[in-house]
């Protein structure tokens, strides 16, 4: 799987899951593994309302563009529709984005092979990248 759509995962993970309500704004939290973004995409069609959209949005013309993204065979093509989509949801705003949180990870010189994760770090349930490469330095 192509790392290219990992950003717009990252992004659009973000969006997917809710989390606690405060007053009228949302705190959104939730991790969505970045190798195939389509869960995340989906969550922002007419069709989640009422399932897995927590925000209600909904925009015929986002939903298009996620039928097309679908069909796409060719990763340049997908991730230029992909693209669109997600300045599609930035431009409308369904949510407000408080913060990016940044990862930060400190290891004994004495180790290496950590592959560092978006938003969870190396050591993570997304991925186990980190624990088949972590070795001890010779």
């Amino acid at each position: 799987v192509e790392p290219t759509f990992v950003a717009l995962a990252v992004v659009l993970a973000l969006v997917a899951v809710a989390g606690l309500f405060v007053r009228d704004l949302g705190e959104l939290d939730g991790l969505v593994p970045p190798a195939e973004p389509d869960f995340v995409l989906s969550v922002m069609t007419c069709a989640a309302w009422g399932g897995n959209s927590d925000s209600g949005y909904c925009n015929p013309k986002y939903d298009a563009m996620y039928q097309k993204q679908g069909t796409l065979l060719d990763p340049k093509e997908r991730r230029a529709e992909i693209n669109k989509m997600q300045k599609l949801i930035y431009d409308d705003r369904p949510y407000i984005v408080l913060n990016y949180p940044n990862v930060i990870e400190a290891h004994s010189p004495k180790w290496d092979g950590f592959v560092l994760s978006p938003l969870v770090g190396s050591v993570n349930n997304l991925s186990t990248e980190t624990l088949m490469n972590v070795h001890r330095v010779e």
